[in-house]
């Protein structure tokens, strides 16, 4: 009963900071561009059929964009109206995830996934406010439960929602693709059935939503990307593999990213107070990585120790628990090949679809020692993870770039507030303006790629 209490508080604390985060949340320069397109469909009825620009060129393929942004708009004139698609979407998305882990791991697994994956920084930074990556941890959640769902038999609606969790979202991020190779190693290694009836009415509807995009493309090929994707040929430095690696770990832990963790309180406590505080936080980031980042290697270490025969084919009478180690497993090595073929950088977002299976080992290792001799050690240990994961939500609601208006964004360029070259109704009538002021008809300045700037009309887009 005392891990029920303990639990449902977790899953207050969680929807608290999601409320707080949400209500904060600003625009930037990605935001500008999406919101052009939901702009476009409620006002002129303009569906733009490609996304946003991508680091390979052109746009990205679809017009999901215009549509996951446009419609909660319909609902709500504001520019917070689509992070309420998304926290609502990751609400759905927890609670199909938290059938199964309280299935296989019991009260205690329960408690850990919930302050691990629902509590998650990660997890709350990438669902309260609008940026196209931070669709994916709703379709990741979706395609593991297509594949629980499909464990022993095929079925043809999990199949359907398999292809579409991994066809839709490649339309707002290309991190998408990843859950590509997972499922077809997954499928290969026996983990999963696959109904193909299902499989090929969800590649139909995925196609038939890339028709607008691809007439798009026949009138303007500079649409189309020019680069490779996420998994292009090519071995990278060594280094590729070994950022993956690195994320797979924090995002496991408190270690949150620089984007995340660029504080600057100067608007609360006033500049001086600010500029106080400021030479501390880069010790206090080491702190938190010392604090949780030994124990995701010591829960990752674990799952591989006395591991014999994982490659081998999914048993199919093998346990719930025997068979999430070895998704998770393959998982693991997939995304550390992705990252090592990646043609860029890899950044933590790019593998944020996979949060809530990079938690499972410590989620796993939590909950039997929650059952050892150490029961008591282990409880300390989590309360101490409870605390200091919201004092630095506290710190990151008020202090991260995307929660705050104005200071220093640490030359992060997703969070980047820019100077605007011209004007737009859309930043009135969306509360743009009024949440936080961008400069504007600065020349030189920058402008949303869709939205046509004072002088021009919106036949401008539809020619």
């Amino acid at each position: 009963m005392r891990s029920d209490r303990f639990f449902w508080l977790v899953v207050v604390l969680g929807a608290f900071f999601s409320v707080l985060m949400l209500v904060r949340s600003q625009v930037a320069g990605d935001q500008l561009n999406m919101l052009a397109r939901g702009w476009f469909l409620i006002t002129d009825g303009v569906w733009i059929p490609f996304g946003l620009p991508t680091s390979a060129g052109g746009k990205a393929p679809g017009g999901l964009t215009a549509l996951v942004t446009g419609l909660p708009l319909l609902v709500w004139r504001h520019h917070r109206a689509p992070n309420m698609l998304i926290l609502g979407l990751q609400i759905v998305a927890y609670v199909l995830l938290d059938r199964f882990v309280s299935r296989v791991t019991g009260r205690g697994g329960r408690l850990l996934f919930a302050i691990l994956y629902w509590l998650s920084p990660w997890r709350l930074y990438h669902s309260t406010f609008l940026w196209n990556p931070n669709y994916m941890l709703f379709f990741g959640a979706l395609h593991f439960w297509s594949v629980v769902q499909q464990r022993h038999r095929a079925k043809l609606w999990p199949s359907f929602l398999l292809v579409l969790a991994i066809g839709l979202p490649a339309q707002l991020h290309a991190s998408a693709i990843l859950l590509v190779p997972i499922s077809i190693v997954l499928w290969w290694r026996g983990y999963f059935k696959i109904h193909f009836k299902g499989t090929a009415l969800g590649a139909m509807v995925v196609a038939a939503s890339l028709v607008p995009w691809s007439l798009a493309v026949l009138r303007d090929p500079a649409l189309l990307p020019s680069g490779g994707g996420l998994l292009a040929s090519g071995i990278r430095p060594l280094s590729y593999l070994t950022r993956g690696f690195g994320y797979w770990l924090r995002l496991d832990s408190l270690a949150v990213s620089d984007s995340m963790y660029c504080l600057d309180f100067s608007a609360l406590v006033g500049p001086s107070a600010g500029r106080a505080v400021a030479p501390l936080l880069p010790s206090v980031w080491w702190i938190l990585g010392l604090l949780t980042v030994p124990v995701a290697i010591w829960a990752n270490l674990r799952l591989w120790r006395h591991s014999r025969g994982w490659w081998r084919v999914s048993p199919p009478r093998a346990s719930d628990r025997t068979w999430l180690k070895g998704v998770v497993r393959w998982s693991f090595l997939v995304t550390l090949l992705a990252c090592f073929f990646s043609p860029t950088t890899t950044m933590s977002w790019q593998i944020v679809v996979l949060l809530h299976l990079a938690v499972m080992p410590t989620v796993l290792a939590g909950q039997a020692l929650l059952k050892s001799p150490k029961r008591h050690l282990a409880l300390r240990g989590t309360g101490l993870y409870v605390g200091l994961t919201c004092a630095l939500l506290l710190a990151m609601s008020f202090g991260s770039p995307m929660y705050r208006c104005g200071g220093y964004r640490c030359e992060a360029m997703n969070a980047t507030h820019p100077i605007l070259r011209s004007h737009h109704p859309m930043l009135e009538e969306l509360g743009i303006e009024a949440t936080c002021s961008f400069e504007v008809d600065q020349p030189g300045g920058w402008w949303p790629d869709v939205l046509p700037e004072a002088e021009m009309g919106s036949q401008a887009i539809r020619e």
